[in-house]
């Protein structure tokens, strides 16, 4: 956190969460001392690549494409 005030500023600082549905990850209550003691506010955002479940397989095919090594 400290990187990131003297990359930034000492203007608002946001963390970032992330539900992943995996039950060995878990929001660590030294995040959220982390964030109080620095006046940080937490943000919950998720990744989202498609809408309709029928989407899934075109989602598929473009990260073959991105992550394919010529």
């Amino acid at each position: 956190m400290n990187w990131y005030y003297d990359v930034f500023g000492q203007g608002p600082l946001f963390c970032r969460i992330q539900h992943h549905n995996i039950k060995e990850i878990t929001i660590s209550t030294a995040v959220g001392g982390t964030c109080a003691r620095y006046s940080a506010h937490y943000v919950a955002t998720n990744d989202v690549h498609y809408i309709n479940p029928e989407d899934a397989k075109l989602q598929d095919i473009l990260l073959a494409i991105q992550t394919t090594h010529c």
